[in-house]
């Protein structure tokens, strides 16, 4: 075993000790965007139904380089397990009630190729060399991201429906759930680095060049590629520029769009 898994399977002892015997703790490799493979921690209570994926890849390094010592990494786990007790805890039932996911589905491009793995098991529909693929929607916590899950082909195996049919749902609520959002890259790039302690200065202090490039993403900046296949959304903005659009899809959260001159 190698240095990575015996230090997540050190932190997973170390949570299981604390929370006792009420709970199960156990490690999962969860695949990700673009082929990449992280680190989970999975957390399940007696009677309850929801169990939230902690990732502790950040931490597992941190543990290893001895930047952070194992009882802050099992501290930091559990409020953060704590924090998403408090959500609503949904049966069984809902996630095999179609009636019940349809109001909570989005959709989002990623890149085909690079997605390859991850293709084989969920549900797609294909967009030039990129993939729409599907999440459902739960109720997001302060301070925290929206949770959400993959729709996988099992989902359509239960909810007794095809990609055709999720897809034609999902395309309809995204603009609703997710409503469109358009931001210079200059903002973005700001941004990032504050949040980051990147630059110490206050955001009108920092000197960031304008390239007249934008961000189409959504308001909350999370899955915003999908945004381009918003209806009317391209043709509404080449028209309020009065210019053609140079569209490049850079994340599963947005795509750069420059206007020609």
């Amino acid at each position: 075993m190698d240095k990575l898994s015996l230090a997540a399977n050190e932190i997973v002892r170390s949570v299981q000790k604390r929370l006792g015997d009420e709970y199960k703790v156990k490690l999962q490799n969860v695949p990700k965007n673009n082929n990449l493979m992280l680190t989970g921690i999975i957390i399940q209570k007696d009677g309850k139904n929801l169990l939230p994926t902690i990732y502790i890849d950040e931490e597992i390094d941190k543990y290893l380089m001895n930047l952070c010592s194992l009882e802050s990494i099992t501290n930091k786990i559990i409020k953060k397990y704590f924090q998403c007790d408090q959500s609503e805890d949904y049966g069984v039932s809902s996630f095999t009630d179609f009636n019940w996911a349809k109001g909570r589905l989005i959709c989002y491009l990623v890149n085909t190729s690079l997605n390859s793995n991850l293709l084989k098991d969920i549900p797609s529909i294909p967009f030039f060399d990129l993939s729409v693929v599907f999440r459902v929607t739960l109720e997001p916590q302060p301070g925290e991201g929206i949770p959400s899950i993959l729709v996988t082909n099992k989902h359509l195996k239960v909810w007794g429906i095809d990609k055709e049919t999720l897809y034609e749902v999902a395309k309809e609520n995204t603009p609703k759930l997710l409503p469109v959002n358009m931001v210079k890259l200059s903002e973005v790039a700001k941004n990032v680095m504050l949040e980051n302690n990147m630059i110490p200065k206050e955001p009108e202090e920092l000197d960031i060049p304008d390239i007249n490039m934008y961000a189409l993403t959504n308001q909350k900046y999370w899955l915003g590629s999908y945004c381009i296949n918003y209806p009317g959304i391209l043709s509404a903005l080449a028209e309020e520029e009065n210019a053609n659009l140079y569209i490049l899809p850079s994340s599963i959260h947005e795509s750069a769009t420059r206007f020609a001159a």
